[in-house]
């Protein structure tokens, strides 16, 4: 094959050192997680950024030690967003910038690749383009446009030729470890940090179970099976502790995913939601921090299912931003134009069924459908939902019951993640962008064999 060349997962890595390189660094991080209490979290966070950063580049020659950087990366960078590049557009992008970039170094590659959801992503992205056209805040559009367009740059990273199953299953692994062995110390040190949206944080241990996801079924072995249970329980735990209900459900999603592949595995599935329930209490009656977490989430839970709560309280604030997105959208039926939903917030005014909560200050959408409905109208919405619906029906079409859950899998997460957060999410895209890489036509199926 051609150095553009789509990889087929079953592939061995024709190198044979992208796996060793996936051990490095799944060791190197559990190192650093575990020295932060002693030397800082900014320092043990600082040292897997610039390794992730490190492989990535080396990635382009190296597939296999590219794409576990790029699952590190995806991972942190929640926290890379807030502890070192929360100074404005160029710091922020730091890492959309090289993604763009490789999405243009690798354009044939994008050009050619034959999946249903590329392409039907490519489409929506040059809409997102025309409306910038329109737009009353053109530096927020194109920050909106870099965010969509990380897709196509981890999407090179899943398809380089020489890809195996091990380069697959170690991404996940250095992915899961990351989330799993760094909640501990971030709560635990978080007085030493910026303060974190918790729907924005739950994607950290919630990319982690992505990834988990899209490695377990090149688990061959069953030691890796479990280790990668084990880590999914942890992501779980932290995933609860930070209260975001839509992470929530993404990461019980996961966790359905992995029970069925594994036999017995709702059992196992129970076993990992009793471990998590276990550690939680636990952690609570050790940590004073993390008691007052467990309640603060548990109350979350309980207060979107009051009856007696106002709608408003139950959702913090978010129906409010969906009556005023549609009120947008019936004003501008074909859209306000690409990042214009905070200024046309901002003028829209009182109006019908909502209250006065934020009027006349920029607000933004919070979640993707509201935005995009209000700022490139139904149009918009439709290509963006046949994207989001394409994964579970590609995968349904496919004779492989993995593929079929992987399919629903990133079905389900996008259209969850997607009411809580906009574009700047990575874990989204990178779990679109590993499945789509797995859904492509004639694709091998490696796990048939150890699944028998």
């Amino acid at each position: 094959m051609t150095a553009g060349a789509i990889a087929h997962p079953g592939a061995e890595a024709a190198s044979g050192v992208a796996g060793p390189a996936g051990r490095r660094l799944f060791v190197l991080t559990l190192l650093a997680w575990a020295v932060s209490p002693a030397v800082g979290f900014r320092p043990a966070l600082a040292v897997l950024m610039l390794a992730g950063f490190a492989c990535m580049i080396v990635g382009l020659r190296r597939p296999g030690t590219g794409l576990a950087g790029i699952a590190l990366l995806a991972t942190l960078d929640p926290l890379m967003n807030a502890v070192f590049f929360s100074g404005g557009g160029l710091p922020w992008n730091t890492l959309n910038y090289w993604l763009l970039f490789v999405s243009l170094a690798f354009a044939p590659l994008l050009l050619r690749g034959g999946e249903v959801s590329v392409r039907l992503l490519q489409a929506f992205a040059g809409f997102l383009a025309l409306g910038l056209l329109a737009t009353p805040d053109l530096l927020r559009g194109v920050q909106d446009l870099f965010g969509l367009c990380a897709f196509f740059g981890l999407y090179v990273y899943f398809t380089r030729e020489g890809l195996g199953s091990e380069d697959r299953l170690w991404a996940g692994i250095v992915g899961g470890a990351a989330g799993a062995a760094g909640g501990l110390p971030y709560f635990a040190l978080q007085a030493q940090l910026p303060r974190i949206n918790p729907n924005a944080w739950a994607f950290f241990p919630l990319t982690a179970l992505f990834a988990i996801a899209l490695a377990y079924p090149f688990a061959a072995s069953a030691r890796h099976r479990v280790l990668l249970w084990v880590l999914a329980a942890a992501n779980l735990v932290w995933t609860f502790l930070s209260a975001s209900r839509g992470g929530l459900l993404g990461a019980l999603c996961c966790v359905a995913f992995l029970a069925v592949l594994t036999r017995g595995g709702w059992y196992r599935a129970a076993l990992a939601l009793g471990l998590g329930l276990v550690v939680i209490l636990a952690l609570g009656r050790v940590s004073p921090r993390l008691a007052t977490l467990e309640e603060h989430a548990v109350g979350r839970v309980r207060l979107l299912f009051d009856p007696h709560a106002r709608i408003t309280d139950r959702t913090s604030h978010r129906s409010e931003l969906v009556v005023g997105g549609w009120h947008i959208f019936l004003e501008h039926p074909f859209g306000v134009g690409t990042g214009g939903f905070a200024t046309t917030w901002r003028e829209l005014g009182r109006r019908e069924g909502a209250s006065r909560w934020r009027l006349g200050r920029q607000v933004d959408a919070h979640a993707g459908w509201v935005k995009i409905l209000a700022e490139n109208g139904a149009v918009g919405m439709l290509l963006f939902a046949v994207f989001v619906g394409s994964f579970a029906v590609v995968g349904w079409r496919r004779p492989d019951r993995v593929l079929r859950g992987l399919g629903l899998l990133a079905t389900a997460a996008l259209t969850l993640g997607f009411m809580t957060t906009e574009y700047q999410s990575k874990g989204l895209w990178f779990l679109a962008a590993g499945v789509a890489s797995l859904l492509a036509p004639a694709a091998p199926a490696p796990w048939r064999e150890w699944r028998r």
